[in-house]
């Protein structure tokens, strides 16, 4: 195949997202974010505009590092809490 074809698919994909418009979302939404990031694209990362209530909780490391052992018990026990408060 052409050079063309080969990323076409790429092409298609980046399309795709430059043209998404996310719509609102009237509820509660928990951002886990990294405190090690590239870039810094505000606290919240853009979604305070799409949703009624927001918290954002930081997590240590990178975007990938997040979910490491560690980190991740520290995201599952903010579930645990936000389960037995919904209880």
């Amino acid at each position: 195949g052409t050079l063309h074809e080969l990323f076409r698919p790429q092409l298609k994909m980046r399309r795709m997202i430059a043209d998404y418009r996310p719509s609102s979302f009237d509820g509660s939404l928990v951002l886990f974010k990294s405190r090690k990031r590239l870039f810094d694209i505000g606290v919240d990362l853009g979604w305070r505009s799409l949703v009624s209530k927001l918290e954002v909780l930081e997590i240590e490391g990178d975007h990938i590092s997040i979910l490491n052992a560690v980190n991740a018990r520290h995201i599952a026990r903010y579930f645990d809490e936000f389960v037995e408060g919904m209880s």
